[in-house]
């Protein structure tokens, strides 16, 4: 499923649901929230902080997680009426300019 797909996918289920997307400075905080949970996830597998005794592990947990924060980019982007496939063409274009040697070895 391309960007544009999930963009559209996230809108049609708003309006089955009859639900409004939240206001935007809800949901950036949304968003913060959601690359914690990832990065708590990401320190719990592979950082210094194992996690809590008794807490059990989800093997799909950071997919989970990565999920979460697509689905809440999409909602911004539908919110403030962004097609994401086309900004992430202007920021491959960015990233393939600026730092086309960059990360070479």
């Amino acid at each position: 499923m391309n960007i544009e797909d999930m963009q559209k996918r996230i809108d049609e289920w708003f309006r089955e649901i009859g639900a409004e997307y939240w206001d935007v400075k809800s949901m950036g905080l949304r968003m913060a929230e959601e690359v914690g949970e990832l990065a708590r996830e990401i320190n719990n597998k592979y950082g210094d902080k194992p996690r809590k005794i008794g807490e059990k592990e989800e093997t799909k947990k950071i997919d989970l997680e990565l999920g979460d924060i697509l689905f809440t980019a999409c909602c911004i982007a539908n919110k403030l009426e962004i097609n994401l496939g086309e900004t992430f063409k202007l920021t491959m274009d960015k990233y393939e300019k600026r730092d086309k040697y960059r990360h070479s070895k």
